[in-house]
């Protein structure tokens, strides 16, 4: 049952890149008297789209890596303020409770 569904996932996977490169063959006796003249900013387009798309994933994954700490110490500090907050729960107010209680109302 899992080797058909790793072969599903590779087919899913793999089709769409097979059918972009058969069509790009059939296709380029159409298309290179198009391509052709342009070949140099073509290239540079290609390349640049290439650049950005590592640029992307590395920045992710660069921005996953400081971001994930982050998050676990704003977790570890919500914890420590609801042990805090029980703490206090639990005693009797004093004299400064009942002074800001006067104060304020």
């Amino acid at each position: 049952m899992c080797s058909a569904s790793a072969s599903n996932l590779i087919g899913i996977a793999l089709t769409p890149l097979l059918v972009a490169f058969v069509a790009g063959h059939l296709s380029r006796p159409l298309t290179a008297r198009i391509v052709e003249p342009h070949k140099g900013v073509l290239s540079l387009v290609d390349r640049g789209s290439i650049l950005l798309v590592v640029y992307t994933a590395f920045s992710v994954a660069r921005a996953g890596a400081i971001i994930l700490p982050l998050m676990i110490f704003r977790r570890l500090r919500l914890l420590d303020c609801a042990a805090i907050a029980q703490r206090y729960a639990g005693r009797a107010p004093g004299p400064d409770v009942a002074a800001d209680a006067v104060l304020s109302g």
